[in-house]
C-alpha cells in the first residue's frame, strides 16, 4: 500500500528486474519512451534521467537514450551531511566494476576496509561486487561521474544497490600465509596496520641460494625467476626449479674443482 499510495519508490532493483524480465530498457518504464540510439548519445549539461535517493543523493544517467549499453554513466550529487562525519560509513554491493572521478568537492570512499579521500580530479577503479560506501566531506556537497560497468552480467541481489555488509572473518592462525622471508625478516606496523620498521634474523644461517631459490622452487617450481632476452630478441625462460637445478650443478662442478667455502677468485 505504501508503494500504490506514493508514499515511497519501487526500488532501482525491482524496476531493473521488470525491464530485464519484459525486455525492454529502464528508460522504457521510467519514462514510457523506448531507446533507440545505437550510434551516439549527447545529454546537455543539467540534463539526463534523474534518480533521487534518500537524504538527498541524486544521480542522472548520462545515457538514458542509448540502446544496450556496456555500461552505465551517472552524474552523481552528494550532500554534506554532518551526522555521516563521526559515523560508520554504510557500505553497498551491485555487480560489476565501477570508475569514478571526482568533478567537485571532496569524497570519502570506503572499499573492503580500506578508506581514502579523493578530490576533485582524483579517480578509483573498483569491483562494485566488494561492500562499498562513501560520503560527502566537503561543507559544499560532492559532485563525480559514476560508470557502472557491465552491470546486467549475473543477478542482481534484492538489495541493490544496498546489500548488506559481512564483516571479513578473522584469519585463524593456521591459516596465515607463510612467505620464504619469514625466518629471516620480522615486519612491525602500527596500531593503524602502517608499517614502522623491520629486524633482519638468523642472519648467521641465511644462504640466499637455498633460503630463497631453492624455497620458492619447493612452493612454487614453475614461477618465471628470470628472463634472458638475446641481441637477437630470442628469449630464454628459467623458472626457479630451473635456477634450483642448475645451481646446484654449478656448486658441484665447483666442489669438484676443490673450491671451497671462503675460496676467492682472482684476476689474471
Amino acid at each position: 500500500m505504501v508503494l500504490e499510495q506514493g508514499e515511497t519508490d519501487f526500488s532501482f532493483t525491482f524496476i531493473y528486474k521488470c525491464a530485464k524480465a519484459c525486455g525492454v530498457e529502464v528508460v522504457d518504464i521510467l519514462e514510457g519512451t523506448s531507446t533507440t540510439l545505437r550510434s551516439f548519445a549527447i545529454t546537455r549539461k543539467g540534463d539526463g534521467l534523474k534518480i533521487l535517493k534518500q537524504h538527498g543523493v541524486e544521480y542522472s544517467n548520462l545515457a538514458p537514450k542509448f540502446k544496450e549499453k556496456l555500461a552505465e554513466p551517472f552524474l552523481v550529487k552528494f550532500p554534506y551531511i554532518p551526522e555521516e562525519q563521526e559515523a560508520p560509513i554504510k557500505l553497498y554491493s551491485h555487480n560489476g566494476q565501477e570508475f569514478d572521478i571526482i568533478v567537485k568537492g571532496a569524497l570519502k570512499v570506503q572499499v573492503g576496509s580500506h578508506v581514502d579521500t579523493l578530490y576533485e580530479g582524483d579517480s578509483i577503479f573498483y569491483n562494485s561486487l566488494i561492500p562499498h560506501g562513501m560520503i560527502a566531506v566537503s561543507e559544499g556537497g560532492c559532485e563525480f561521474h559514476a560508470v557502472v560497468l557491465n552491470p546486467q552480467v549475473g543477478s542482481v541481489s534484492e538489495e541493490y544497490p544496498e546489500a548488506p555488509y559481512e564483516a571479513p572473518k578473522p584469519v585463524e592462525k593456521e591459516e596465515v600465509f607463510e612467505t620464504v622471508a619469514d625466518k629471516y625478516v620480522e615486519s612491525f606496523y602500527d596500531e593503524d596496520g602502517v608499517f614502522n620498521g623491520i629486524k633482519f634474523k638468523n642472519t648467521d644461517t641465511f644462504n640466499f641460494a637455498f633460503d630463497c631459490v631453492d624455497a620458492i622452487a619447493n612452493k612454487s617450481p614453475d614461477k618465471l625467476a628470470l628472463l634472458w632476452v638475446a641481441n637477437d630478441k630470442t628469449e630464454r625462460r628459467f623458472t626457479f626449479s630451473d635456477m634450483k637445478k642448475y645451481s646446484a650443478k654449478t656448486a658441484n662442478y665447483f666442489e669438484s674443482l676443490g673450491i671451497k667455502k671462503g675460496n676467492g677468485f682472482g684476476r689474471c
